[in-house]
């Protein structure tokens, strides 16, 4: 066993862990999230110190263990790492897709479709996170793939949805001006006093979260 002490920035007592070697840990007393930093980072040791096929059997417990864990997808992005140093393509899609619902992992991938310069496949991908967003009331997430479809949008010189992704994220925002900039240098002059109005209105009916108007 390695025995850690950590002591507390505002307490004098010690936080004591215990890290088994090889990837199991027991947190005898928890009482600050430092305690927390040094699990995980105990845990990337282990992984980093086994052969690949052990730091991937390793990798498998951790992620049934911390399951409900914030940083889950650390541990997802670890094993991809590892699974494309064995050219095991087939796995890391396979990993991906079990983990699409993490933010993170979700993003990532859309990245790669952009660089791959698949736009629609990247398109898809955003608007089913926007789907499962909704339907876990995850507002803040829901604006987030709306922002990267704004992104991709540019990239394919599409005006149109341009324009109804900003709208969307004005709206939703209070009516932040960066987007109302935005609009107005999108929106054709002879349309824009009319549009910007009915937009104004929009927002003054939002009282949380996004708002498909």
């Amino acid at each position: 066993f390695l025995i850690l002490q950590v002591s507390q920035c505002h307490r004098n007592d010690d936080v004591p862990v215990q890290v088994e070697h090889g990837g199991h840990f027991i947190v005898k007393q928890l009482q600050s999230g430092i305690a927390i930093g040094i699990v995980t980072l105990m845990m990337q040791v282990n992984v980093n110190v086994q052969s690949p096929e052990d730091a991937l059997k390793l990798l498998d417990r951790i992620l049934k263990e911390r399951e409900s864990s914030y940083d889950l997808y650390k541990y997802v992005n670890e094993k991809i790492d590892i699974l494309q140093g064995l050219n095991r393509n087939d796995e890391i899609r396979k990993l991906v897709n079990k983990y699409l619902y993490l933010p993170e992992i979700r993003e990532q991938e859309v990245d790669r479709l952009i660089g791959e310069k698949l736009y629609k496949e990247a398109l898809q991908m955003l608007d089913e996170g926007i789907r499962l967003a909704k339907e876990e009331d995850h507002g803040g997430t829901e604006l987030r793939w709306v922002q990267k479809k704004t992104g991709i949008y540019e990239l394919m010189d599409d005006t149109s949805s341009l324009i109804a992704c900003n709208r969307l994220m004005f709206v939703s925002n209070g009516g932040r001006m960066e987007y109302y900039h935005k609009l107005k240098r999108l929106i054709d002059t002879s349309e824009w006093h009319k549009k910007k109005k009915k937009m104004i209105e929009d927002t003054k009916k939002v009282s949380y979260g996004i708002q498909w108007v």
